[in-house]
C-alpha cells in the first residue's frame, strides 16, 4: 500500500478519536511514562460461582480497585480517584452468594452489586461516630468491620445497616487491625487491637455481647490472627494463629481457642496482611507455607520460579485452579500450588518510587521503591529497565540466603562526576537503618547497619557533593513508633565506614554541598509529627555545621523540614520545604529561600491552601537557575524567577503523590511510577518535531500502548520520521497531531478500555507500515 493510503488511514483513526474525546479534552503539561509500572496491592478476593471467576485487587494509589476476568492474566480500573471517594483501599471481600464486592477505603466502605460497574456507600464513617475503616472481614453474606476508633461493626444486610458488636471492651484509642470469624460458627470471633505500637487479642463466643481479652506471654507486637477452617465449631476446639510482623516475624498458635499458646517456628518475615488455609489444610502467612501448622515454613517467591519474580507481604487468593499472590511487579499467579509463578500485571499501573538519581552523564538512572530498586544504563536513549533489584541479595562474597529478606529501599544517590572523571558508586539507603554501596554500578553491594538489625530506622536522604568525592552524608529517621529519633551519618571513604556526626534527632533531609572544603556546608532538616506536638521541643527545624559535622548550630527550632535543595551555580543559595505547627496542630505549609548558606531565611511561597499539601521536593534546573520546581503532594510548583513568584506547573491524579524530583528534563518519582512533565506548548511540540522529527512525541500510541518503547510506538516514530516528515501533506498532519493530541492521550492513559480500542483502531496500520 502507498504512502498516501497509509496517511489516509492515519488522518481516519485520528478523526475519530478527535470525534471521541471531543469536550473531555484539558491538559497544559504532557506527562510520559518511562514503562515503569507494577503495583502495591493491597488485597485480592475472587468471586468463582463455577460459570464466572472474577478477581478483585485493591491498590495503594489512584487507581484503587482493579478487575480481571481472565483468573489474573490481565487488569482494568474499576475505582480510581476520578470517582467520588477519595480514600486509599485497603480490604476487599466478595460474597460469594450473590457476588457483591466491598471495598474497605479509609473514608467509608464502598459496594459494588454489578462487578465494580457502579458503586455505592455501605458505610459512611460520619454516621458511626466517626470511625474510620480499617479492616474488612465476611463470612458467608455477614460483613464484620474494623474501624480506628476501637469499634467491630456488623451488617448482615448486605452493607445496608450496622451495629456494633465490639467496642467498649476494646479501648477508645485503639484500631481493629485485624478480624477472624470461624467459617462455620459465626459465633466465634477474634479481634486484633493495636494501641500505642502494642497489640491485644480479643474473643467472643456468643456473636459479640461478651468480649474478653485473650492472654498471650511475652508477645505484644502481632498483627494478624486467623481462624483454621477445620476447627471444631466451639470455643474450647477452635484452632487460631496469630503473626507478628518484620521485627518480630514470630508465629503463634492455640488449639483451644486461646486458653493456652504454643510458639511456632518464625515465619519469613514482612508485614503480613493474612493467615489463610487452602483446601488441603496448608497455612500461608506472608509469602510463606506451612504444611504442618506452623512448624515448618518454606518461602515460595523463588522456588522453582524465575528470579524476577518475587512474591511480597500484600495479599494473597487462592482458588481451586490458581493461586494469586501480590508481586514487586504487581501480581504474580500460580497454578500448582506455589512451585512455580508467572507474572500477571498486564493493565496495573502503581509503582511507588521513593527515590531516583541520574548519573551526571545522564546514562545510569537508578530509583528505589518499596518493591526494591531499578536501574538502566541507557536512560539517555531508550531506556530498558532491570528491575526488582534487592541489594540485600547481590552483597559481595555472601550467598543470597545470608544476606536477609528483601526491605523497602527509600533512598538512593550515584556519585558525581569529578574534574571530568567518571565515577559509578551508588548508594541505596533501607528502612531498617542499613546502607548499601556499589563501586561497579549496582552489580555487588556491601552492606552497613547503622542501626541494629531490626530497627525501624528509614534513611531518607543520602547525600554527595560534586567537590568532595569521597565523603558522603546520609539523613536516618525512626518511622514505625513515632520515636523522635534519628541521625546524620558520614563516610569518607565511599560508604566502607560510617560514623555518626549527629545524634538523638530526626532527621527526614541532608544537604551536601558544593564548593571547597572551607566552602562545603551541611544542613540536616528534622522533625516528626510527635515532635511538633511537644511544646519547645528541641527536635524541629535546621541544623547547619560548617566543619563536616563536627560541631553543628541550631537555624530554627519550629517547623518540620521535609526536604532542601541547592542552586548547583551557587553555593549561597537553598530552598527548603517546610510545615508550620500551632499547639501540635499543622498551621501552613511553605518554601523558604536562603542567599547566605542558610544562615537567614525568606518565606517564598505559602502552599494554598494553608496546609495544602505536604512540600516532598525541591529542585533547581541546573542549565536554569530561575528555574525552582516544588513537588507538593500530587502538584508540582513552579518558579521562573528564581522563586520570587510561583504557579501551579502540573496536577497529578488525587493521591499519586510525587516523592521525587529529578532533573535530565523534569522527572518525577510518583505512586505510579516514573514521569517525565514537558511544559513546551504544543504549537511549540508540533514545530519542532514536523522540522526535526527525534523519535518523540507519538502521544496517542504510547499512552494506548504503555510505553514508547513498545513496538508499536516504535514503528509509528520511524513512519513519521522516515516518511511523513518528507511530504508537505505529511508536515501538516503531523502539526494537527501534535496540536491536539497530548490531551487525548492523557484522557485514555488510565482508562484500559479506550486504551484497548485505541490499540485496535492502530493495530492495522501498524501492520500496513510493517
Amino acid at each position: 500500500m502507498d504512502n498516501k493510503k497509509i496517511l489516509v488511514g492515519l488522518a481516519f483513526v485520528f478523526s475519530c478519536l478527535l470525534m471521541l474525546f471531543t469536550g473531555n479534552l484539558s491538559a497544559d503539561i504532557v506527562s510520559t511514562n518511562f514503562g515503569l509500572y507494577g503495583a502495591q496491592v493491597h488485597s485480592l478476593s475472587i468471586y468463582n460461582d463455577g460459570t464466572t471467576c472474577i478477581v478483585y485487587a485493591t491498590v495503594m494509589g489512584p487507581n484503587k480497585v482493579f478487575k480481571s476476568t481472565d483468573d489474573g492474566a490481565t487488569w482494568s480500573v474499576i475505582l480510581s480517584s476520578s470517582d467520588p471517594y477519595q480514600g486509599e483501599a485497603q480490604d476487599s471481600v466478595v460474597d460469594q452468594n450473590n457476588g457483591y464486592l466491598y471495598v474497605c477505603l479509609n473514608d467509608g466502605v464502598l459496594k459494588s452489586t454489578d462487578a465494580g460497574a457502579s458503586w455505592s456507600l455501605a458505610f459512611n464513617p460520619e454516621s458511626y461516630d466517626d470511625n474510620t475503616p480499617v479492616s474488612l472481614a465476611i463470612v458467608g453474606s455477614t460483613l464484620y468491620l474494623g474501624t480506628s476508633g476501637g469499634a467491630l461493626y456488623k451488617s448482615s444486610d448486605n452493607g445496608t445497616s450496622w451495629g456494633m458488636i465490639g467496642g467498649d471492651s476494646f479501648g477508645d484509642t485503639s484500631r481493629v487491625i485485624s478480624t477472624s470469624v470461624h467459617p462455620s460458627a459465626a459465633d466465634i470471633i477474634f479481634a486484633v487491637c493495636e494501641i500505642e505500637g502494642e497489640s491485644d487479642l480479643h474473643r467472643t463466643g456468643d456473636g459479640g455481647d461478651t468480649w474478653e481479652e485473650v492472654v498471650i506471654p511475652d508477645f505484644t507486637d502481632f498483627q494478624v490472627v486467623g481462624i483454621d477452617p477445620s476447627s471444631g465449631d466451639t470455643l474450647a476446639t477452635t484452632t487460631l494463629y496469630i503473626a507478628g510482623g518484620s521485627a518480630n516475624p514470630a508465629v503463634y498458635g492455640s488449639g483451644n481457642g486461646g486458653n493456652s499458646w504454643e510458639k511456632k517456628e518464625n515465619f519469613s518475615g514482612g508485614c503480613p496482611q493474612y493467615i489463610v488455609f487452602d483446601d488441603d489444610g496448608n497455612l500461608f502467612i506472608s509469602a510463606s507455607k506451612s504444611t504442618d501448622g506452623g512448624e515448618t515454613w518454606e518461602g515460595f517467591p523463588l522456588s522453582g520460579g524465575s528470579t524476577e519474580t518475587h512474591l511480597n507481604d500484600g495479599a494473597l487468593a487462592i482458588d481451586s485452579n490458581f493461586l494469586l499472590a501480590s508481586s514487586d511487579r504487581g501480581i504474580a499467579k500460580s497454578t500448582n500450588g506455589g512451585v512455580n509463578w508467572v507474572e500477571c500485571y498486564e493493565g496495573l499501573e502503581a509503582l511507588v518510587i521513593y527515590d531516583a538519581a541520574l548519573s551526571s552523564d545522564k546514562n545510569t538512572f537508578f530509583f528505589v521503591s518499596k518493591s526494591g530498586a531499578g536501574k538502566t544504563s541507557d536512560f539517555s536513549g531508550s531506556p530498558t529497565w532491570t528491575f526488582p533489584i534487592y541489594p540485600q541479595n547481590l552483597i559481595a562474597g555472601q550467598p543470597a540466603a545470608e544476606t536477609g529478606g528483601q526491605e523497602p529501599l527509600m533512598s538512593v544517590a550515584i556519585e558525581p562526576n569529578y574534574d571530568g572523571v567518571e565515577y559509578n558508586t551508588v548508594y541505596i539507603g533501607g528502612n531498617a537503618g542499613e546502607i548499601f554501596t556499589s563501586d561497579d554500578g549496582g552489580e555487588s553491594w556491601i552492606m552497613k547497619e547503622i542501626y541494629p538489625a531490626g530497627s525501624h530506622v528509614n534513611v531518607t536522604k543520602i547525600a554527595v557533593s560534586s567537590d568532595l568525592p569521597d565523603v558522603v552524608y546520609a539523613s536516618l529517621l525512626d518511622w514505625e513508633r513515632g520515636e523522635n529519633d534519628g541521625r546524620v551519618v558520614k563516610s569518607t571513604d565511599k560508604g566502607v565506614t560510617w560514623n555518626s556526626v549527629l545524634t538523638g534527632v530526626p532527621v527526614n533531609t541532608v544537604l551536601f554541598s558544593q564548593g571547597t572544603e572551607e566552602e562545603i556546608i551541611v544542613l540536616a532538616g528534622l522533625g516528626t509529627e510527635e515532635a511538633a506536638a511537644e511544646e519547645n521541643s528541641t527536635m524541629l527545624g535546621l541544623r547547619k555545621s560548617i566543619n563536616g559535622g563536627d560541631t553543628w548550630t541550631v537555624l530554627n527550632n519550629s517547623a518540620i523540614v521535609n526536604c532542601l535543595a541547592a542552586d548547583p551555580t551557587d553555593n549561597n543559595i537553598i530552598y527548603c520545604g517546610i510545615r508550620t505547627y500551632a499547639d501540635g496542630l499543622p498551621s501552613g505549609d511553605f518554601v523558604y529561600k536562603s542567599a547566605d548558606k542558610g544562615d537567614t531565611w525568606d518565606k517564598v511561597f505559602e502552599i494554598p491552601g494553608g496546609t495544602g499539601g505536604l512540600c516532598r521536593d525541591i529542585i533547581v534546573n541546573p542549565d536554569n537557575s530561575a528555574e525552582v520546581y516544588a513537588a507538593v503532594d500530587n502538584y508540582i510548583y513552579q518558579s521562573t524567577d528564581s522563586g520570587a513568584t510561583w504557579s501551579l506547573f502540573y496536577e497529578g491524579l488525587d493521591q499519586d503523590n510525587i516523592n521525587a524530583l529529578i532533573y535530565g528534563s523534569l522527572l518525577g518519582g510518583s505512586e505510579t511510577g516514573l514521569y517525565s512533565y514537558s511544559s513546551t506548548t504544543e504549537e511549540e511540540a508540533a514545530e519542532e518535531e514536523t522540522t526535526t522529527g527525534g523519535g518523540g512525541g507519538c502521544f496517542i500510541a504510547t499512552a494506548a500502548f504503555g510505553t514508547p518503547m513498545a513496538e508499536e510506538v516504535k514503528s509509528l516514530c520511524e513512519f513519521r520520521d522516515n516518511i511523513l516528515l518528507k511530504t508537505t501533506a505529511g508536515k501538516e498532519f503531523a502539526k494537527l497531531y501534535y496540536k491536539t493530541s497530548p490531551p487525548i492521550a492523557d484522557f485514555i492513559r488510565n482508562k484500559p478500555i479506550l486504551k484497548a480500542i485505541v490499540r485496535i483502531g492502530l493495530k492495522p496500520l501498524v501492520w500496513l507500515i510493517e
